[in-house]
């Protein structure tokens, strides 16, 4: 055992004059004492140094990872806006893709309504008797109206034949009809529907 003596003596000018005694009861030198404690000593260190030593090599393996983790993380990040981005601009082009496809149909649908149209008018003019003249004609809603004055029935029944004949029609319907005085003159007012053929039906 070693012990340290904190009080000079003045009757031991040798290791006691330095402070330090050694217990000898246990039979060991007091070298053989010191080389003990020291073995002690690295034995209490040894488990400190390693993980120093460990620390040592591993921190800036770990530092480097970390680092690397962090870099590729921003790189995922930086990556996910961009697509983001990417993403929200076709987005908006499919939606302006929509709107002018939307637009092309109304557009077309509306070339195809006026081109029938003009195709009605240029049926109803080929078809209509001499003795039979228009005084109002509407286009609208799958239908088309049309009001005039006639001499006779006759001639009216003819009209209505010509446009039941027509491939732009599909029913034709006389909706009134009625004998007026027109200066003088005895004829036959009368109003007629035709249900318009949708186009490619």
């Amino acid at each position: 055992m070693i012990r340290i003596n904190l009080v000079q003596s003045t009757a031991a000018p040798s290791a006691a004059a330095a402070g330090i005694t050694f217990d000898t009861d246990s039979g060991l030198t007091p070298g053989e004492l010191q080389k003990q404690g020291m073995i002690r000593l690295l034995l209490l260190l040894a488990a400190p140094l390693a993980l120093w030593a460990y620390e040592g090599t591993r921190i800036p393996d770990l530092t480097s990872r970390r680092n690397e983790q962090n870099n590729h993380l921003q790189e995922l990040q930086t990556y996910n806006v961009q697509m983001e981005k990417s993403v929200q601009e076709i987005r908006k082009f499919k939606e302006d893709e929509q709107k002018i496809q939307t637009r092309i149909a109304y557009l077309d649908k509306i070339s195809k309504d006026r081109l029938r149209d003009i195709k009605i008018l240029d049926l109803i003019q080929q078809v209509i008797p001499e003795k039979v003249w228009l005084t109002k004609l509407d286009s609208g809603a799958g239908k088309v109206s049309i009001a005039g004055m006639a001499m006779s029935d006759f001639d009216i029944s003819a009209f209505m034949e010509a446009l039941a004949k027509s491939v732009h029609f599909i029913d034709v319907k006389l909706v009134s009809s009625a004998e007026v005085i027109v200066e003088g003159l005895g004829v036959k007012t009368f109003e007629v529907i035709c249900l318009v053929e949708r186009p490619g039906a």
